[in-house]
């Protein structure tokens, strides 16, 4: 309980929400019962953050892979589901911590869903360094929309087909899976 009270409080409030005493009042609990299962604030801080690398990382990435399909099919299901993701501007509020635990995880959630994007890109036929430009080029769309998603949701599509059409042109123009042709 205390673990998914801390990891709601990271999401909707960012890192700084995760504190037991206001946490122990969320769950009609005592700051005893939250410093018996946590010795700090630090050790609750790590295992929300812990929580947060499984269920917005690994798991997003093994339900992907699970779906099968070829490296573009699986791509456009990574964008659907991280553009439909109920509050993208976690992402912003997690970036702009000036805590080094958060940091530290943020890097590690960073380069785990970009070397994912890269090896789909890899998959598809492109080339290491090409394939690198384009993982990160497809995550910066992402860091964007979760940015706006966060300061001025008017300028982010919120319907599904609104979604479709941002992850279509990502696939086209940002950053298209599909390698040119060999030339000759």
């Amino acid at each position: 309980d205390w673990i998914e009270a801390a990891l709601g409080a990271l999401v909707s409030a960012g890192p700084a929400a995760v504190a037991i005493e206001p946490l122990a009042a969320t769950l009609g609990a005592t700051k005893g019962s939250g410093y018996w299962h946590f010795s700090s604030r630090s050790d609750l801080l790590a295992a929300a953050l812990g929580e947060y690398r499984r269920r917005y990382t690994a798991e997003v990435i093994d339900t992907v892979e699970a779906g099968g399909g070829s490296p573009g099919e699986r791509l456009a299901r990574l964008l659907d589901t991280v553009l439909a993701m109920p509050d993208p501007a976690t992402e912003t509020r997690m970036l702009s911590s000036s805590d080094e635990q958060v940091l530290a995880a943020v890097e590690e959630v960073t380069r785990a869903r970009i070397t994912y994007v890269i090896r789909l890109y890899r998959e598809a036929g492109w080339a290491p360094a090409e394939a690198r430009r384009r993982g990160q080029a497809a995550y910066l769309v992402f860091l964007g929309y979760a940015g706006l998603s966060g300061s001025v949701r008017s300028l982010v599509p919120r319907s599904p087909a609104g979604r479709r059409r941002l992850r279509d042109l990502v696939l086209s123009e940002v950053a298209p899976i599909r390698p040119p042709a060999p030339s000759g």
